[in-house]
């Protein structure tokens, strides 16, 4: 069966859903594919970064490693924590001193607090950049089998309008309409079924990514914190 016929035998409406179905099928392998080479680079970047972390064991080190790294969204986040660092601590070092009333943990604790929500920031906003698309594929997912229905019940309805012209239902009568349906409800599936799959997939890389950020924001918060006090103590 060749479909380019039988979209050309289509009605206008056939044609205008199928056209529908086209275009958020290429949206959504648009996403799915730059969703893939944005994880897999986001992938050899993070290993590369957490391999540079887990070497630095000072405090200088990691700050000199931060300044060098290059312009990207995790890079930037990086230097974003470390360079808050540096003016938090501060800021509840000055406090403890001009206060010797201020027990000292608890101005670490409260600074280490405020550290770890400016982190938790960064790992937000680079999950949701990384995540972008995502609201499609379910919205694609959802909505195109609903459309290929559509599609469907008007082809259906096409062929009972072309019996009741011709008054006879011969396979020459109907096989149009019902072709039409048919088309519609194959092209629906075809366009969610793909889109379906790589939410959930993505849904999955979005979480193992988040907790990956969690991991090595600790990391980093571990060693600035440790350098950082017995720098100052």
């Amino acid at each position: 069966m060749e479909l380019w016929k039988v979209f050309l035998q289509t009605g206008y409406v056939g044609k205008f859903v199928l056209l529908v179905l086209l275009i958020m099928s290429i949206q959504s392998w648009y996403i799915i594919i730059a969703n893939y080479f944005r994880y897999k680079a986001f992938k050899n970047l993070l290993y590369n970064i957490d391999s540079l972390v887990k070497r630095t064991k000072d405090f200088p080190s990691l700050i000199k490693e931060t300044k060098e790294m290059e312009s990207h969204l995790l890079g930037h986040s990086i230097k974003r924590i470390v360079a808050s660092f540096g003016e938090i601590y501060e800021n509840y070092f000055e406090k403890w001193d001009e206060s010797k009333n201020i027990n000292l943990e608890i101005s670490l604790s409260l600074a280490e607090k405020e550290l770890i929500e400016k982190a938790l920031i960064e790992q937000e906003n680079i999950t949701m950049k990384l995540s972008e698309g995502l609201g499609v594929l379910a919205t694609v997912g959802n909505v195109a089998p609903f459309i290929g229905l559509f599609g469907t019940v008007w082809g259906i309805m096409k062929a009972f309008h072309d019996i009741g012209l011709k008054g006879s239902a011969s396979l020459a009568t109907v096989a149009p309409g019902i072709a039409e349906a048919l088309i519609n409800t194959a092209m629906g599936l075809f366009c969610a079924i793909p889109a379906v799959i790589a939410y959930n997939y993505y849904l999955l890389k979005k979480e193992e990514t988040s907790k990956a950020l969690e991991i090595l924001f600790k990391r980093i918060l571990f060693i600035l914190k440790r350098g950082f006090i017995s720098y100052k103590i």
